[in-house]
């Protein structure tokens, strides 16, 4: 997990259990598609699941509106 975390530069993970299985959340940057497969496939070589949900900041919010 520190080497996921160091190689996506991930701004903060945490743990938890999700529907009854271990569960990790990461937050990262990404700003295209092409780097989600760098973001993907460490957790599905050890047989993760990946849901990816985007999230925005208030600036980002209010840049779009």
């Amino acid at each position: 997990m520190e080497n996921y975390i160091k190689n996506t530069k991930a701004e903060s993970a945490y743990f938890t259990v999700y529907e009854g299985d271990r569960t990790a959340i990461f937050v990262i940057d990404v700003t295209t598609a092409e780097q989600m497969p760098k973001g993907c496939e460490p957790l599905f070589m050890l047989g993760g699941k990946v849901h990816w949900n985007m999230v925005m900041t208030i600036d980002d919010l209010k840049k779009g509106l």
